[in-house]
Formats: structure tokens, C-alpha cells, sequence
């Protein structure tokens, strides 16, 4: 459903692992940096990555990207320098059968049947025990969820989780920063995007996923049948979004969109705006920026404006 890490529409993968800024370089070695397994429901793992610079952690960022096969096992280079001058420590995660060294996400090893069989249950079960980590090792910080493409989903599913079955964990996570949202079911998405690639590229991707045939479906898609299963059963972005509002969710929740993102429409967007505002449930704030689903120096620099808003030391109160 989204573009390549680097180029746009080069190749169809589902969900792109970055956006609102280039990979550029894979920043600095930090002051501290560990590597954590986390588990899921059938033993499966996904590496986990951490870094922070400051003696204590008041925000941890548990960032979640989207699909393919690169390896996230670096800091955004958004983060850099709130890391280098806020108490807040990043955190992200690689997929299933993905690992790799912690600043050279180059250097990956894949287990090839460990991804395959990867599925969006198995992202969200990863994502459940890095906000456990988070909060147990770091005394108790605002924990904030970044999600970009499949990582917005995972985002949503994820507290849609915690609210349902831990509500004393769901109060932990403080904000929600998405992008490269998708709000049409996930099945509708996929044909959109097969019969667009058809047109130039033949009938490969449509006979891969028929087919249920790995090798192609990997590079094309960098999902397998099983994770198409799963995804097709799950509530679309938009449902999500609805349930939160039934709810009474009042999490402080921020969309970034681009105009001219293929992968994830910014009409879509628009309509969640345009309902938000006639129903007024969720606390909803949108930013949207001219671009595609990679996003923009412009979004770029909104996004580090907000994660220094949302780190910024607690005011004291006025005397009197």
C-alpha cells in the first residue's frame, strides 16, 4: 500500500518504512543503546531497538514504520537532536525474522520462513511488550506512539488493545503521531493499488497474490498470504478511528498527510477531518503538507516543532 523507502511508486510495496524526511546519513552512536527481543503470541520475535542520550527518560517514542524488507535498526534522523537535548529515549522495532546492528540497518540478516509468516498480529503483540519495556525501564515516562503507514495502524490497534484489555496501560501513552494514514479497508486498498501497477507493469503482482507466491510477493509487496489474511479481517483505519469516538477516547491524536500521496489518499484524510469536526469526539489535529507519501522539508519541520511541544518541560506554576 505505500511508496519505497527512497523513490516514489518505483515499487508497489504495501507500506513504506520512512517519511518525512530522506534516509540521509544513519545518525550518531548515542550514549545508550540496547538491542531487545520481544515476544509475540507463537514465539515469534521482533528486534527491538533503543537509544537515549540524557540520565533519565521523561517521553519515550515507540516508532513504528512500515512494510518491506529493510531493517529500522537506526534513530530517524527526526529524533537526533531531541534525543542529544530532551530526556527522551526512541524506540522502534524490526518485523519477524528481520535483525540488524543498531545504527547499520545495511547489515541485516533475514530469516527468510520467520518473515513470511509474519502477520499485523504478530507487529502488534511486538509493539504491546515494547511499551511494557518502556515503562518498566525508564520509571514510568509519557510514552507516545509515531506510526507511519502500517505503523499507524499498528498504533491504533495497539491502543484500541490496551484501552479493551488494559485500561490502566492504556492511560501510559500520552500522544499519537500518524502519517501516511490508511483509512480504507485493507483489502480495498490492495486491489486499488494492484489494478493501478497492472496497467505497466502486466498481470505479475495480481498472479502473485492468487497464487500465494512468496518469492514475488516479497519483492513486490514484502508481505505474504498469511499477513493478507490477517489484514483482511481487521477493522479498517477509519473504523478505528470511529470505535475511539464511542469510546470517549480524548488521547491527543496528530495526522500528518501529503495532497498527493497515491498510496494513502489525502481524501480520505480530509473526510475523517470533516467528520471529526461535525461529531467533535476525538481530539484530532491534522497537518496537512504538499507531497506524497515520503512527505516534505516542510511537514519535516512541523513534525520536529511538535515533538519539541510535546517534550517541553513542564511549566511552574504562576505565583499568587
Amino acid at each position: 500500500m505505500m511508496a519505497p523507502m527512497n523513490a516514489a511508486r518505483a515499487t508497489p510495496n504495501l507500506f513504506a518504512s520512512l517519511v518525512l524526511v530522506g534516509l540521509g546519513g544513519m545518525g550518531c552512536a548515542h550514549n545508550h543503546q540496547l538491542e531487545v527481543d520481544f515476544p509475540t503470541h507463537d514465539a515469534s520475535t521482533c528486534r527491538g531497538y533503543i537509544a537515549w542520550d540524557a540520565p533519565h527518560v521523561d517521553h519515550v517514542f515507540l516508532s513504528l514504520g512500515g512494510t518491506g524488507t529493510q531493517s529500522l535498526a537506526f534513530v530517524h534522523p527526526t529524533f537526533e537532536e531531541l534525543l542529544r537535548t530532551r530526556p527522551v529515549a526512541y524506540m522502534t522495532l524490526d518485523k519477524p525474522g528481520i535483525t540488524a546492528p543498531l545504527g547499520d540497518p545495511e547489515a541485516l540478516v533475514m530469516n527468510d520462513s520467520e518473515f513470511e509468516k509474519h502477520t499485523q498480529a504478530h507487529l502488534i503483540d511486538c509493539a504491546e511488550h515494547a511499551v511494557d519495556h518502556a515503562w518498566q525501564n525508564f520509571r514510568a515516562p509519557r510514552i507516545h506512539l509515531r506510526g507511519h503507514s502500517e505503523g499507524a495502524l499498528i498504533s491504533l490497534y495497539l491502543y484500541q488493545r490496551l484501552l479493551t484489555e488494559r485500561p490502566s496501560a492504556a492511560a501510559r501513552i500520552s500522544s499519537m503521531i500518524l502519517s501516511g494514514l490508511a483509512l480504507e479497508p485493507f483489502e480495498t486498498i490492495l486491489e486499488r493499488q494492484i489494478a493501478d501497477w497492472t496497467k505497466t507493469h502486466g498481470l505479475g503482482m495480481r498472479q502473485a497474490v492468487q497464487s500465494c507466491d512468496w518469492p514475488s510477493m516479497k519483492r513486490y509487496f514484502g508481505v505474504s498470504c498469511a499477513y493478507l489474511r490477517d489484514a483482511y479481517v481487521r477493522p479498517s483505519g477509519r473504523t478505528m478511528f470511529e470505535t475511539l469516538a464511542q469510546a470517549g477516547v480524548r488521547l491527543p491524536i496528530y495526522v500528518f498527510q501529503g495532497s498527493d500521496d497515491w498510496h494513502t489518499p489525502a481524501s480520505f484524510v480530509h473526510d475523517l477531518e470533516a467528520w471529526n469536526t461535525r461529531e467533535g469526539k476525538l481530539d484530532l489535529k491534522f497537518v496537512f503538507y504538499r507531497g506524497g507519501h515520503q512527505g516534505s522539508e516542510a511537514a519535516k519541520a512541523e513534525l520536529e516543532k511538535l515533538l519539541r511541544s510535546l517534550t517541553a518541560p513542564a511549566q511552574p506554576p504562576a505565583p499568587g
